[in-house]
């Protein structure tokens, strides 16, 4: 039996509560909140549902700004291996990941394994969206 408020529709709204906080410059606010909505998939063992990859993502994103590297490292490990086992290794969506692993790189001070995904990111060519390199969080 799941906890009270446990559905992929709560989950759902706290993610897009952390955008929120997060556009708004509230980090933390919207750090919590990501990791709230991944504690409710992860309790429904939807371990493998897009938009768990998704707050991942975010939560990278939120967590590098929040200058906490080492949650946001592993939050960009996750999203990147879910990324791949989901839509493969050159798909759009692993892409996507990409940059925000160029992101946490950066941020870490490894600039040149920061290039080195941008490059292999160019390589892949069409397959990432014009915008994709731009943006600090997902649709």
């Amino acid at each position: 039996v799941h906890g009270h408020g446990d559905s992929r529709e709560a989950a759902a709204y706290l993610g897009r509560s952390g955008l929120l906080q997060c556009e708004l410059g509230h980090f933390r606010a919207g750090a919590e909140a990501y990791r709230r909505a991944l504690a409710i998939f992860d309790r429904l063992e939807t371990r493998d549902h897009p938009e768990r990859l998704v707050l991942l993502r975010n939560s990278c994103s939120a967590f590098v700004f929040l200058d906490e590297l080492e949650q946001a490292a592993r939050d960009c490990d996750q999203a990147l291996a879910m990324a791949t086992r989901l839509y493969g290794a050159n798909s759009e969506q692993q892409a996507n990941t990409r940059v925000y692993r160029i992101k946490l790189l950066a941020a870490q001070g490894r600039l040149d394994e920061a290039h080195a995904e941008t490059r292999r990111l160019r390589a892949m060519g069409s397959r990432v969206r014009r915008d994709g390199l731009s943006r600090t969080h997902s649709d």
